[in-house]
């Protein structure tokens, strides 16, 4: 019988899977997010119903991207790593404008 080597991260949000290559004596890991597709079926619906989201007192949300995507990014894009404050906030506003920022949208 194969051990099973799923296991559902301390955070209860992400879903380690983990492959085991015997010829090349390595364990290889994956990761995915049950919720991923849920958070963004809600971004598509909150974008079609502008007036939904309020402005914050002190900001706007504006994207809500999920956790392992937003790990995606901050490999893609290194000032999401090491940028400072100004460096990123002048990332995001213009990650915004762009086509890539669309599914995480929610105006």
């Amino acid at each position: 019988m194969k051990p099973d080597y799923s296991q559902v991260n301390s955070d209860g949000v992400t879903v380690s899977n983990f492959k085991e290559i015997k010829h090349e004596d390595l364990l290889y890991r994956e990761a995915s997010q049950p919720s991923r597709d849920l958070i963004l079926a809600n971004n598509a619906e909150l974008r079609k119903n502008p007036g939904v989201i309020r402005d914050l007192s002190f900001a706007r949300l504006s994207l809500r991207i999920p956790l392992l995507d937003m790990e995606i990014l901050k490999r893609k894009y290194k000032i999401l790593r090491d940028g400072s404050n100004q460096e990123q906030r002048d990332f995001w506003h213009k990650f915004m404008k762009s086509s890539e920022s669309l599914p995480y949208r929610v105006y």
